[in-house]
């Protein structure tokens, strides 16, 4: 066997791998923390909001016709509510399109 005909691509460098495996680690740590981000304890949000607010309380609900959640800032001394969010204008606005996209969908039928 002639060993002088063997080619090599040149020196492995494991530098280089070990950056990659390095950078791919930490990818996999960012995306961990980014899923935990995106189920916060409502529960703890909500007591945390209420301790911030004086002379106001959040009513927090969700509207099934539209499946979206609502929050309503209420007035602790009127008992009235001062914002609410999505407006109900446009709760109303979001019922009524998905019942004109249901009549259109039943109609195409």
């Amino acid at each position: 066997m002639n060993i002088e005909n063997i080619s090599t691509s040149g020196p492995v460098n494991t530098n280089s791998s070990r950056q990659q495996a390095t950078k791919v680690k930490q990818q996999v740590k960012l995306q961990q923390k980014k899923v935990k981000v995106a189920h916060p304890d409502l529960h703890e949000t909500k007591r945390i909001l209420d301790e911030f607010t004086t002379g106001t309380r959040f009513s927090y609900s969700v509207n099934e016709k539209i499946d979206s959640f609502v929050v309503k800032i209420i007035d602790k001394d009127t008992d009235k509510v001062v914002k609410e969010i999505p407006s109900r204008e446009l709760q109303n606005v979001h019922e009524n399109l998905r019942e004109a996209i249901g009549i259109f969908i039943d109609k195409m039928a």
